[in-house]
């Protein structure tokens, strides 16, 4: 027998064709008897009617799939935003007065601990929350 492909499967069973005579492995025999079977279940109504929220639960899985979730290369571009920001606000503030900035460094400098703390923390929290959270969302 020829290889068929889905699709001609697929043609075959819609039109109550037989598949083309020929010697028949057991693989084969197994397949065409899979897809006739769900085939003839797919022609099948539900015995049950679907549940009252099952168009908003499907509405809703779908959103989320088509809806990306902020990645990597988001998060790198808020931070080199807010450097950026701080740099220009310390350029601006230089201009006025030239001793300001280094005042604010050597601030930003005693609490550097603190700031990567911080900045672990949030990492920390956003990994989890999409590894754990929003993956079991439904």
């Amino acid at each position: 027998m020829s290889v068929l492909t889905d699709e001609e499967l697929q043609q075959l069973f819609e039109q109550g064709l037989t598949p083309p005579a020929g010697p028949l492995t057991d693989g084969e025999v197994e397949a065409l008897s899979a897809y006739q079977l769900v085939f003839e279940q797919l022609g099948k109504e539900p015995a049950e009617g679907f549940s009252y929220g099952f168009s908003q639960r499907v509405v809703r899985l779908l959103k989320m799939e088509t809806r990306p979730a902020p990645g990597f290369v988001w998060y790198l571009m808020a931070a080199f935003i807010c450097v950026a920001g701080f740099g220009g606000a310390c350029g601006l503030l230089n201009l006025f007065d030239p001793g300001a900035a280094s005042k604010i460094f050597g601030l930003v400098a005693g609490y550097k601990g603190a700031i990567v703390l911080a900045l672990i923390a949030f990492l920390t929290v956003q990994y989890l929350d999409q590894r754990f959270v929003k993956g079991r969302e439904v």
